[in-house]
């Protein structure tokens, strides 16, 4: 999306791990990318704590450009991460409200409320029922309480497939999802994110799937969750 916007973009791996001897080579590789491109700004997204606090503070005192980290997880990530995390960076964009207001009560002024979107490269018309290929379709991991519900389903005798890690279909292309929910009566959405902190608590969230599905001419049944409605 950045580039279609017409800026230069470069992409540092921080996902597959086995590119680095340990996170200080990691973090040292990172400084040292940053150093030489000099980038206008610096969009990150936490997974864990794979970027040392350290490491941000070098970049923000070196690089001139603007650092942003994007919280897709606030919803339970906040108290764990995102509130530390945020006073090392110049802005931390939350699609999670409730997160801003946490902020603004913990002295915290860097937080921007932002949202999911579709990609504009993929939007699509709608399929007329009759010319889907699947009669219900989920594109995404299996964790937490979808497998069960899953079950569940099909038990009632609706016909589900599913495509992600840890469904028998496995994984597919990012490129084939979109074809995959055009062609699908209903695609499903569940909201939740899993078990997190202690004492456990389950939290529900607001999901890219929410507009990727509607973008691509899919029809969306979703779980309710807080903030869905605006």
């Amino acid at each position: 999306a950045l580039r279609r916007l017409g800026h230069a973009v470069e992409f540092f791996e921080s996902w597959n791990k086995s590119r680095y001897r340990d996170f200080a080579d990691l973090n040292q590789q990172l400084l040292e990318r940053v150093e030489r491109t000099k980038p206008d700004i610096i969009f990150y997204v936490f997974l864990t704590y794979e970027v040392w606090l350290e490491t941000l503070d070098l970049i923000r005192r070196h690089c001139p450009g603007i650092l942003i980290d994007w919280g897709t997880d606030d919803s339970w990530k906040y108290k764990q991460s995102s509130r530390f995390v945020a006073t090392h960076v110049d802005a931390h964009a939350t699609t999670d409200t409730g997160a801003c207001a946490k902020a603004t009560r913990d002295g915290i002024d860097n937080f921007v409320a932002t949202q999911w979107a579709a990609d504009a490269g993929k939007l699509f018309e709608p399929l007329p029922a009759k010319d889907c290929h699947y009669a219900v379709s989920f594109v995404g991991t299996a964790y937490g309480n979808r497998p069960g519900i899953v079950r569940v389903l099909k038990k009632k005798g609706i016909e589900i497939t599913c495509f992600g890690h840890g469904w028998p279909n496995g994984s597919v292309p990012a490129e084939d999802i979109p074809r995959i929910i055009r062609e699908s009566a209903i695609s499903l959405n569940f909201a939740d994110s899993g078990v997190h902190g202690l004492p456990p608590r389950r939290y529900r969230q607001i999901k890219a799937r929410t507009f990727e599905v509607s973008g691509a001419g899919g029809f969306l049944l979703t779980e309710n969750v807080k903030g869905l409605s605006e």
